[in-house]
């Protein structure tokens, strides 16, 4: 019997901490909103009263899992990178690089060619093997002398719309984050450029490969109908969400 009552106490401590009953009064003592919160977020049934007493709103809300991209977000980042996967489809070499790199003895060896579009100092171009698409920065010294590339390499044109895009960051913000791999090179070795027979030596060689990733967040929005009242109590306006988002 002692088991069983401590079991009950515990039980109740636990959901004490999950979900708490949160109210907040009026100077005057009356009661201005009552709902509850669970893990520290507003959940279920809510209600909102005047000085007077009368109710002023009430309506649920609902704790979601965001796991996927807003339809916005999709609609920008597939129809930017359909626009720069056609265009790059048709490429006509506006110059290249050639970064050599490693050991002398096991020289590993990657071409990138240029597109005509540029990002900034950033241009975009894509690399031999798998055409995967890069951004190239080219550096240079203060005497106008080349002496390091960085280069961005990506999975796909979906991530990299990511990065290039305005509107595309604009559409999706807050619902992704971008990840710089690991797999860096930096070298001492030759860079050789479509407009120059003879080799760079350079200070610095950086390949990055980027990921974009989505963010699974969660977040308490209202849902179903909430209903508001004047002072009289007479009901001035119904809404209808459907998870976080009103329904015209």
């Amino acid at each position: 019997m002692k088991k069983i009552t401590l079991l009950l106490s515990f039980i109740l401590f636990v959901n004490t901490l999950i979900a708490q009953v949160k109210k907040e009064y009026y100077e005057n003592g009356q009661l201005k909103i009552i709902g509850k919160y669970e893990n520290g977020k507003q959940i279920g049934e809510w209600k909102n009263y005047y000085e007077n007493g009368k109710l002023k709103a009430i309506g649920e809300y609902t704790n979601i899992i965001v796991d996927d991209y807003t339809n916005d977000c999709k609609d920008a980042m597939n129809g930017s990178a359909s626009y720069y996967r056609k265009k790059m489809e048709g490429i006509t070499h506006k110059g290249s690089v050639r970064v050599d790199y490693g050991p002398k003895r096991n020289r590993n060896t990657n071409n990138y060619f240029f597109s005509g579009y540029s990002r900034g100092k950033a241009k975009l171009a894509f690399a031999e093997y798998g055409e995967f698409p890069v951004l190239v920065n080219q550096k240079y010294d203060n005497n106008g002398d080349l002496n390091g590339v960085d280069i961005l390499m990506f999975q796909n044109y979906e991530d990299l719309v990511f990065i290039i895009e305005p509107l595309v960051k604009e559409a999706c913000g807050g619902s992704y984050e971008v990840e710089i791999g690991s797999e860096d090179f930096y070298s001492n070795e030759k860079l050789y450029t479509g407009d120059k027979e003879t080799a760079y030596d350079l200070e610095s060689v950086e390949m990055k490969t980027v990921l974009i990733s989505k963010i699974e967040w969660n977040n308490n929005v209202k849902n179903g109908e909430w209903k508001y009242y004047d002072e009289n109590g007479s009901l001035v306006k119904t809404e209808n969400y459907l998870n976080g988002v009103e329904q015209k």
